[in-house]
C-alpha cells in the first residue's frame, strides 16, 4: 500500500512539472540507480541546457505545521543540531525559481 502511494505521489510531481513545461521522469524503481544516479533519486527534472534538479518524494499522513511555510513567508529555513540548513519551500515558488533559472 506505502509504495503504491509512494509511486502515485512521485508520478503527480512527475505530472505538476511537466503541466510547468519541464521534462520531468520517474526514476523507474524510485531507485535514482537504474539511471546511473543515486539511489535516492525518485524524480530528475530538466531546467535548462545540461541542468536537471533531483528531486526525492515523500508524502506522509501528516507534516509537523512549523515545518509548512505560512501565506506570508518564501520557505521556512531549518536545520537540526549541528546539520545542514534545509529549505521547505511551496512547490509553486519552486517552479517559479526553476522557470527563472531556464
Amino acid at each position: 500500500m506505502q509504495r503504491r502511494k509512494g509511486f502515485a505521489y512521485e508520478r503527480e510531481v512527475v505530472e505538476v512539472l511537466k503541466e510547468a513545461g519541464f521534462k520531468a521522469e520517474r526514476c523507474w524503481g524510485s531507485n535514482g540507480r537504474t539511471r546511473g544516479l543515486p539511489e535516492e533519486v525518485d524524480i530528475v527534472c530538466n531546467i535548462g541546457p545540461d541542468y536537471d534538479l533531483w528531486f526525492q518524494c515523500k508524502r506522509k499522513k501528516a507534516i509537523s505545521k512549523y515545518l509548512i511555510p505560512t501565506e506570508r513567508i518564501d520557505a521556512t529555513i531549518i536545520r537540526e543540531d549541528r546539520g545542514e540548513n534545509l529549505a521547505v519551500i511551496r512547490l509553486s515558488d519552486l517552479l517559479t525559481l526553476m522557470d527563472k533559472l531556464r
